[in-house]
């Protein structure tokens, strides 16, 4: 471990990381196709927080490659989600998320690849700041607003308990929240509030996934 490694963000991710296995878990052993690739989508945001977590605790000498190995998965879960969305459409509508989907993804990876790459890095205090792109924060922006939320209203609709819909809809709407604020904040005090109520909802949806079953009232 690096000398200088802030312990509190190093838990942060590593909790994070552990939260979206357990939580994708859940999802992936369930019979229904949209809980499915729900499921996959939280094993791969999982995946990047997992690579996060050793370069906050290793700091490598080539810090942006490993930030953006993260990256990987990152971009292709808001595909899946994309997937996940449309399980709800039908005929051309359906073929058009698709096509979306291999699209954006494409898209953005070759902007976040090759064009506005990013400038990862740490603060005096140990804070991790991806410091990307503009571009790539819009992009960003527009991933979570036509792939994460839409995603999650349609797991929602399809969970029988009403408790756990209630804690699923806030909860992952919470922590999408408090992504955004991850990635595009740079003040210390903001972060340490954000991730707080990150670490809270996963909590939350750990315990009412584990109380509640998805497919019983």
């Amino acid at each position: 471990m690096n000398p200088n490694t802030n312990l509190s963000v190093l838990a942060y991710f590593i909790f994070g990381s552990l939260s979206f296995a357990y939580l994708s878990y859940i999802y992936l052993k369930q019979k229904n196709h949209t809980f499915r690739l729900f499921g996959f989508s939280l094993l791969l945001i999982s995946v990047s927080l997992f690579i996060w977590s050793y370069v906050v605790f290793s700091r490598p000498a080539n810090l942006v490659f490993f930030t953006t190995l993260g990256v990987v998965p990152f971009v292709f879960s808001f595909g899946t989600l994309l997937l996940c969305s449309a399980t709800s459409l039908k005929g051309k509508s359906k073929s058009l998320v698709y096509a979306f989907a291999f699209l954006f993804i494409l898209v953005f990876g070759l902007l976040r690849l090759f064009f506005y790459a990013s400038n990862p890095a740490f603060n005096k205090q140990g804070f991790f700041y991806f410091n990307a792109d503009p571009v790539i924060l819009y992009m960003y922006s527009l991933a979570i607003s036509f792939s994460v939320l839409p995603a999650i209203y349609v797991v929602g609709r399809q969970i029988k308990n009403i408790y756990l819909r209630i804690i699923v809809e806030l909860g992952f709407t919470l922590v999408t929240i408090s992504a955004i604020i991850l990635i595009i904040s740079y003040d210390d005090w903001l972060q340490i509030i954000n991730g707080w109520g990150m670490i809270l909802a996963l909590i939350i949806l750990n315990i009412a996934h584990t109380k509640f079953a998805l497919d019983r009232t």
